[in-house]
């Protein structure tokens, strides 16, 4: 039996989610390429977001850096989120 999400819950669940260490893994792990996989409504975007800000603020230079998603429109979402999080 899997277990069930009680949408009425009052007290949301402060556990981590259980891919904490891969979205660690994309944020913090930029000495490596990776390729990132996972359906719609996952996270993504927001590891992305986090690795790309991480990249530059290492030092890399935004040109340096390659972000390739599926759609234009998922490209212009992560470049949005990106800037929003370096001019914060």
């Amino acid at each position: 039996m899997t277990e069930q999400l009680d949408l009425f819950d009052s007290v949301p669940s402060k556990s981590a989610p259980p891919d904490a260490a891969d979205r660690a893994l994309v944020a913090e792990s930029l000495d490596v390429t990776l390729f990132v996989e996972a359906g719609a409504g996952s996270g993504k975007t927001e590891a992305l977001v986090n690795r790309v800000s991480n990249l530059v603020l290492a030092g890399v230079p935004m040109g340096a850096i390659a972000a390739i998603t599926f759609t234009e429109k998922a490209a212009s979402e992560l470049r949005h989120r990106v800037r929003e999080r370096l001019n914060a």
